[in-house]
């Protein structure tokens, strides 16, 4: 099944309306079926207002699984990969979807004045006032009345900092900034550490960097001497070789953990590479 961008991927598409400004992009989305299993990239800080039915979403790398009632504000962070469903109550599954560029963020929340670990990849907001909720839940349709486009930008600020009311989502959107003015370099470096055995493709992680595919690939080979393609298919293959030296895995899981989608792919790649399956290395055979 093919990935979903989001936001681009919703926008006048699968959705009922859409609203697309330079700093960010709310999209009322509905559904009269329900989704099941469709892998999503979240491009952008994202924001997601569940109105009515369920999401549930599993995300990647924790394999965690949560579960999002009518009401509920769900956050995430550019790059979080998940697979996403939606249960539809009472004939459909609503929500807003509001997605961020990172340069506006950085603009409306300044850079961190208090800053802690790394935060989650999301968060289901769990402690906002019922104003605060009912703020946040009338916010973007009202930014969809809207004619005049600083009115609307005034608006998403306001957005921003009610959802930041919730502590952890405020790290979040913290994180988010600060590493924003770095160098390419440090900003390529970031988005590989987080994202190398993730089942993204070069395309996904030049959109993470903020950069067009042919700019990305550029910056890539004079940085590391080689192609992003290159580098992903070595890197998932030593990390893959790591966990079935280990024998703690199935071959099936260590596809997946390593970022392959194709069992019978990965094991010939990793066949070619090490001269043994995976299967071999776990039973003590050492590579070639």
């Amino acid at each position: 099944m093919a990935m979903m961008t989001v936001p681009d991927d919703l926008i006048g598409c699968i959705s009922r309306s859409s609203v697309v400004l330079p700093q960010g992009t709310i999209i009322d989305y509905q559904s009269r079926v329900d989704l099941v299993a469709q892998p999503v990239l979240m491009t952008r800080p994202t924001l997601v207002l569940v109105r009515s039915g369920i999401k549930k979403f599993t995300s990647a790398p924790s394999a965690e699984t949560r579960l999002a009632p009518a009401g509920s504000l769900i956050a995430f962070r550019s790059g979080s990969h998940l697979m996403s469903e939606f249960r539809a109550e009472d004939d459909s599954y609503q929500s807003f979807v509001i997605s961020f560029e990172r340069s506006f963020l950085k603009l409306a929340i300044g850079m961190p004045s208090e800053f802690t670990k790394e935060p989650p990849r999301s968060r289901v907001a769990a402690n906002l006032s019922s104003d605060q909720w009912e703020q946040l839940h009338k916010m973007p349709a009202t930014i969809e009345t809207l004619r005049s486009e600083t009115e609307k930008e005034f608006r998403l600020r306001e957005f921003i900092v009610l959802a930041m009311s919730d502590p952890v989502i405020r790290q979040m959107f913290y994180h988010e900034v600060a590493d924003w003015g770095a160098s390419i370099e440090h900003r390529i470096s970031t988005v590989l550490n987080a994202h190398s055995i993730s089942p993204l493709r070069v395309a996904d992680l030049a959109l993470l960097c903020g950069m067009s595919l042919a700019s990305f690939k550029r910056y890539f080979q004079d940085i590391f001497n080689t192609s992003p393609g290159d580098w992903l298919h070595r890197t998932r293959l030593e990390h893959a070789y790591r966990l079935a030296a280990r024998n703690e895995m199935s071959t099936r899981e260590i596809c997946a953990a390593s970022g392959y989608k194709d069992v019978s792919s990965f094991i010939r790649a990793f066949s070619q590479r090490f001269g043994k399956t995976p299967r071999a290395i776990a039973r003590g055979q050492p590579a070639k």
